[in-house]
C-alpha cells in the first residue's frame, strides 16, 4: 500500500527546489525556474511571491539586452 504525499510537505519540497534554483542560478526569471525545477508557472508563481513577502526573495529589474525581446518583460528573482 502506498502512501501518498501531504500537502504540507509536498509544499515544503517545491518551495526547497525554488530557493536551490534560485542560488544555483542567481538571478533567474520565473520562466527559467520552471524549465529548471519542472515545476509549473503558477505553483513558481505563488512560491516565489510567498517568498518575496517573507523577504527571502527580491524582485529584481531585467536586464537591457533582455528588454529588447517581444513579449513580456523578464523579472529576475
Amino acid at each position: 500500500m502506498s502512501v501518498g504525499i501531504r500537502h504540507d510537505d509536498l509544499r515544503r519540497r517545491n518551495r526547497a527546489m525554488v530557493i536551490s534554483a534560485v542560488r544555483r542560478a542567481g538571478q533567474p526569471s520565473r520562466t527559467e525556474i520552471a524549465a529548471t525545477t519542472g515545476l509549473s508557472h503558477s505553483t513558481i508563481s505563488a512560491i516565489s511571491s510567498d517568498l518575496i513577502q517573507e523577504g527571502i526573495l527580491t524582485e529584481s529589474k531585467a536586464n537591457e539586452a533582455v528588454s529588447l525581446k517581444r513579449g513580456r518583460p523578464q523579472v529576475g528573482l
